[in-house]
């Protein structure tokens, strides 16, 4: 662990919060912050995660609400995309009714695009989600069916799975197919 007074902090700035290894920061010899480079988010604990994700997305929204945007005025800025690729856990999540539906739910800008491998996983592990939590899985399978998605066959992809492969590497490669659609 490399260790650094404030003034080194702001003098050397960028290296350090580019560099791989953790920082302690000192201010008259006592320790005052502890950087820790975000090189791989999925080594960050799951807990700091979510609280990073919630303070960041409050973040967000006040400063959205400080200029007097509204939540459909800013997800319109996203109309310029044409479509959405959604991989298995987007889908299982809008098919139980958790927040991914809100993708669904503005269908009506995005495209939303999914591959026949990560359709089938949905197929596979809906039934056994319904299970877990109880419910019956017919309602929650014709969820899943009325989603207005567009399922792309291999053909649609194949041509680009090696490419694909190769970005995604080892994070998940249950989802080279879903980075591999058009």
């Amino acid at each position: 662990m490399k260790t650094v007074t404030v003034r080194e902090l702001r003098n050397q700035t960028s290296e350090i919060l580019n560099g791989a290894e953790n920082v302690l920061v000192t201010s008259h010899s006592h320790p005052t912050a502890l950087i820790v480079p975000l090189k791989d988010p999925k080594n960050v604990p799951l807990e700091m995660r979510r609280q990073l994700y919630l303070t960041l997305s409050a973040q967000l929204a006040e400063q959205l609400q400080a200029k007097g945007i509204t939540e459909d005025e800013a997800q319109r800025g996203f109309e310029d995309f044409r479509s959405v690729v959604a991989d298995a856990n987007v889908l299982l999540s809008a098919s139980l009714g958790h927040a991914a539906r809100k993708v669904f739910e503005k269908a009506r800008v995005f495209h939303v695009i999914t591959t026949d491998v990560a359709a089938g996983e949905v197929r596979e592990y809906l039934p056994v989600l319904a299970a877990k939590a109880g419910l019956d899985r017919a309602p929650i399978i014709r969820v899943f069916d009325a989603l207005p998605i567009e399922i792309v066959p291999e053909i649609g992809y194949r041509t680009r799975l090696k490419d694909a492969a190769s970005l995604i590497g080892k994070r998940d490669p249950n989802d080279t197919t879903v980075l591999a659609s058009p």
